[in-house]
């Protein structure tokens, strides 16, 4: 429960194999949480954890937001540098790129941020 306004702090919660079918290696999680956004969730309380309480600075495991956010280590990648924008189209080339894989008839380019160029 959000202590602030009383209510719930999730809207639902599904089972992933109700909507994909499941491999043994796939790395899909195995609930899907749906939170509620109608206020913030700063101080939330349950019978089994209590009170519980940390500042919301607009982002939560498992929210996808416009813009994103992106954390990359590796050869040629800056330690705390700012990789700028990057597409989402550019990362699998980029990946491969790293891999000296030579990915053929893709959308994308590797991203200069990630290719070590």
């Amino acid at each position: 429960m959000n202590l602030d306004t009383g209510g719930p702090i999730v809207r639902s919660v599904e089972r992933t194999d109700a909507h994909y079918l499941r491999a043994p290696m796939d790395a899909l999680p195995d609930l899907f949480i749906e939170w509620n956004h109608e206020a913030p969730i700063e101080t939330v309380w349950s019978p089994k954890t209590g009170i519980m309480h940390a500042p919301y600075e607009h982002w939560r495991t498992g929210d996808h937001r416009p813009g994103g956010f992106l954390l990359a280590a590796g050869p040629g990648i800056l330690p705390r540098g700012n990789l700028g924008e990057i597409a989402i189209g550019d990362l699998g080339p980029a990946i491969c790129a790293l891999l000296g894989v030579q990915l053929d008839d893709v959308d994308g380019r590797p991203a200069p941020a990630l290719a070590g160029t």
